[in-house]
């Protein structure tokens, strides 16, 4: 679960029905650096041919942030169905 616990322990978590573990990220030439601290999760929404957007949420924060990255790094995909 999340880095500090407090996911396990909170009466509210799942109530949106959206459920998010921290995948963390891999960027072009790094390690994983953020395990169980941030969840990254690319967009459908291109930039341009090298660069999409994508969503980053971290543990201590309530924020959804909208970025931009190189195609090349490894996020996480959520698949919704129709």
């Amino acid at each position: 679960l999340w880095y500090d616990g407090n996911l396990e322990n909170d009466a509210a978590f799942g109530e949106s029905g959206f459920f998010v573990l921290p995948g963390d990220h891999r960027f072009r030439y790094f390690n994983y650096n953020y395990m169980g601290y941030r969840a990254y999760f690319w967009s459908s929404t291109e930039f341009d041919s090298n660069s999409a957007w994508f969503r980053r949420l971290i543990y201590n924060n309530s924020a959804v942030d909208r970025l931009l990255s190189d195609k090349r790094c490894g996020m996480s995909v959520r698949c919704v169905r129709d």
